[in-house]
């Protein structure tokens, strides 16, 4: 109380949103990242099941130009470098390991697309500022994203029926 009694002083925490909280903030993190690695190597592995091989700049341009265009609306410039070396890697992998040749050489591309892109993106935001997220949890991200690449190579590779098998069954 005041000394004179009108007014009350009291400590006050204030406490930020909770979207804001490290852990919460960390968890919407890494669902994005899962989420757009999941649409990266959907579209890398069903690219190389419907075309087999395709020209050259054809990768670079599905996975760099969706990319760019996001970096642009969220005005993260500084990844724009990190987006063109993944292209560019991502070309010379599925240059590496031709579509269809051998499932190890499709599982290949499946889990290092990803992993190549998003690890990119962590040096770019490690170079920049700092990450913010301990090593277990981006280093782990990446293991993660390459991992749902292989996912989904597997997935479609059990989806695709055998044509010796339809035709004897």
């Amino acid at each position: 109380w005041s000394p004179d009694g009108a007014t009350i002083a009291y400590p006050e925490q204030d406490e930020a949103p909770f979207w804001q909280a490290d852990d919460i903030r960390q968890g919407f993190g890494a669902a994005g990242l899962l989420v757009g690695a999941t649409l990266l190597a959907g579209a890398v592995v069903w690219m190389r099941r419907r075309y087999g091989s395709m020209p050259l700049g054809a990768y670079a341009v599905v996975i760099g130009a969706p990319i760019a265009m996001a970096t642009v609306l969220d005005d993260q410039y500084r990844l724009l470098p990190a987006i063109a070396l993944g292209a560019l890697a991502a070309e010379l992998v599925v240059r590496r390991w031709p579509a269809g040749r051998s499932r190890v050489g499709d599982g290949i591309v499946a889990f290092l697309i990803p992993a190549i892109v998003f690890a990119l993106y962590f040096a770019t935001l490690m170079m920049s500022g700092g990450i913010g997220w301990t090593i277990h949890l981006w280093l782990g991200a990446i293991v993660t994203v390459g991992i749902i690449g292989l996912f989904l190579d597997e997935l479609t590779r059990a989806a695709r029926p055998r044509s010796s098998e339809a035709a004897t069954g």
